[in-house]
């Protein structure tokens, strides 16, 4: 047995050849799945430039986005969010929704909100739409504001209502002030 073939009895050997196999797998099961003139190109950032030439095994570099990068692609995503949430609410709802209106508070603090309903009884509802991944007291005090507005502008509000991915984490301590809708990602269309 040659030196090279004991390399791969040993545990480090071994586990060097699954990551080698499972890698060319992967590679395979892309350059399958990218094949064809149906199939849509990945939704991935460019790849970084290389410092270091890619060998057989080794798993590419990881380099950290900048601020402004990961600021342009939270915009991107979530405008998507916020339009799919507008979908949603015209299909759900009973009463008439309107986007992005301005409203002043009592304290003269302009805020937009995402969505208002206008219900037949002559109430609304704001809605404010939040791509995060857990509910902070922030986003509930300005769901808040926005109800504070359109009250201050004569109307009668009901709760304000917070539209939020379905594995976002929202605090007990929310439910006796705003309510919640929940919006389940949506499939990879392949």
């Amino acid at each position: 047995m040659s030196e090279f073939q004991s390399f791969f009895e040993t545990p480090e050997g071994k586990t060097l050849a699954v990551v080698g196999v499972l890698g060319l797998l992967c590679l395979g099961a892309v350059a399958l799945g990218s094949s064809g003139p149906t199939s849509k190109p990945p939704r991935a950032l460019p790849p970084a430039p290389r410092r270091t030439p890619l060998l057989a095994f080794a798993l590419p570099e990881y380099e950290p986005m900048g601020r402004a990068e990961r600021l342009a692609i939270n915009k991107v995503s979530g405008a998507d969010f916020e339009g799919r949430a507008g979908r949603k609410l015209r299909r759900d709802r009973q009463g008439r929704l309107t986007s992005q209106v301005t409203v002043t508070t009592a304290e003269g603090k302009r805020r937009r909100s995402d969505f208002v309903e206008e219900h037949s009884d002559g109430s609304v509802t704001p809605f404010e739409v939040k791509y995060v991944s857990e509910l902070l007291p922030s986003h509930v005090k300005q769901a808040e504001d926005h109800a504070d507005g359109l009250r201050n502008s004569g109307f009668q509000t009901r709760r304000p209502t917070v539209v939020v991915p379905a594995h976002a984490v929202v605090s007990e301590e929310y439910a006796d002030r705003i309510d919640v809708i929940r919006i389940r990602q949506r499939a990879c269309r392949s």
